[in-house]
């Protein structure tokens, strides 16, 4: 007993498969979906709301295709990505997340394109301790925290994306947190477009931020050390 799938909506695990389609996954004690130890199902069109727990709970190597499936007001996180798994998460609308859209830590990685993500009482993304997942044309909009959050050594390529309309920052960087950030629009956002302090590192490349309410890129602090490239940065109410 190693505390597997105790109170899951569905467990997929030990190098299990499986299609999963049109099922509503709702209101389980623990993880709506828990998928581990080289688990491969394919989730798709599904709706997995109000689990106590994390939306779709990956780890352990976890592997998988996620795509069409809308995700909302789970805990922890409405999908959480962590020790060594690589989903493949597309099209998804996840949305009202209890705290964090999307959580990635651990050392998890994943292929994330097409999300909406919307709403979160967290950050929207939020990447710690050597994760390094790749975000491409995903939405990260009106979250009640700030856009993406990337700290304790967190890492990943962020490409194409729109983040906008966060009640704080478009992107947060901090404690050893670097990211690669490379065309993306990071606008009209509550507070900075980009805010780099405590440490933080980050490269920001050919991006578009404007109209942010205070600073477009704000960096604090004598170690924190971004490097930003053939940005344009325009248009935002105090500076930048």
């Amino acid at each position: 007993d190693d505390g597997l799938g105790k109170g899951n909506g569905i467990l997929i695990h030990e190098n299990g498969h499986g299609v999963f389609e049109e099922n509503q996954i709702l209101e389980n004690a623990s993880f709506g979906i828990e998928v581990s130890r080289g688990g491969d199902p394919t989730v798709r069109n599904n709706t997995i709301k109000d689990c106590l727990d994390s939306g779709i709970y990956l780890h352990d190597s976890a592997v998988g295709v996620y795509e069409f499936n809308d995700i909302s007001r789970n805990k922890t996180a409405n999908i959480e990505v962590r020790t060594g798994a690589d989903p493949r998460v597309r099209k998804n609308k996840i949305h009202d997340g209890l705290e964090r859209g999307i959580y990635i830590r651990e050392d998890g990685r994943g292929y994330f394109e097409g999300n909406e993500i919307s709403a979160s009482i967290a950050a929207g993304v939020e990447i710690k301790k050597g994760a390094q997942p790749i975000l491409f044309n995903n939405k990260i909009i009106r979250g009640r925290d700030s856009g993406v959050f990337v700290h304790d050594g967190g890492l990943g390529q962020l490409e194409e994306n729109e983040i906008t309309d966060n009640t704080l920052n478009g992107v947060v960087i901090r404690t050893g947190g670097n990211p690669e950030f490379k065309k993306n629009k990071i606008f009209a956002n509550n507070k900075d477009g980009v805010y780099c302090h405590d440490s933080g590192l980050g490269v920001f490349q050919e991006n578009d931020i404007y109209g942010n309410f205070l600073n477009g890129v704000e960096v604090e602090g004598l170690v924190s050390n971004p490097t930003l490239r053939k940005n344009t940065i325009h248009d935002n109410m105090v500076a930048g």
